[in-house]
């Protein structure tokens, strides 16, 4: 899986794509990066590097786990309109 958030390294804010294991719950996971309140976006697999997001309309990590795992599979079952939102190298 790939989670593609904003982290902050070194006090910069910076788009990062971040590799996940299958097994794990995404849901539990995205509360850690990129945390409760921020936006995400979740694929199964991306064409190419990332260089840019645009995360308006993506989903908000939520404090509910289930409610995550929701944004989750919607982006799984149909990531095209997700894909559009990145930029790549």
């Amino acid at each position: 899986m790939k989670l593609v958030c904003n982290v902050v390294i070194n006090g910069i804010e910076t788009t990062k794509v971040l590799t996940t294991v299958d097994t794990m719950d995404q849901g539990r996971l995205v509360q850690t990066k990129p945390g409760i309140g921020k936006p995400f976006l979740m694929f199964a697999g991306l064409p190419g590097s990332v260089i840019a997001a645009d995360f308006e309309g993506a989903p908000i990590v939520s404090a509910s786990i289930a409610e995550n795992n929701t944004a989750i599979q919607a982006m799984l079952n149909d990531p095209e309109p997700y894909l559009a939102r990145l930029t790549f190298a």
